[in-house]
């Protein structure tokens, strides 16, 4: 099974029976990049509500090459993280600490 990340991880695992895991709620882009890279998870749900569309979304806008877009249903997106598309701009410089 495939791990997912979403800010809905109780609802994303009751739904599938999938392992779910919850991203960074950061400022900083590349950590919230970071935080789904670790979890080795190569599906993100976005889903239509207000808690973190102001975060996931300027990120996938940010680095389009991350994220493919896999299914629609309104506002509730599915992507496909593409890990193996990582950048240094997309990942914390080094020596980086959160302020």
């Amino acid at each position: 099974d495939v791990p997912i990340v979403t800010d809905r991880a109780p609802m994303a695992y009751t739904l599938t029976k999938r392992p779910a895991y919850k991203f960074a709620h950061a400022t900083f882009p590349h950590m919230v990049v970071a935080s789904i890279a670790e979890r080795g998870s190569p599906v993100v749900v976005v889903n239509d509500f207000h808690s973190h569309g102001p975060i996931l979304k300027p990120v996938i806008e940010r680095h389009p090459e991350l994220f493919r877009e896999l299914h629609r249903i309104g506002g509730h997106v599915i992507y496909q993280f593409e890990a193996d598309a990582l950048t240094d701009q997309a990942t914390p410089p080094e020596g980086f600490v959160m302020p």
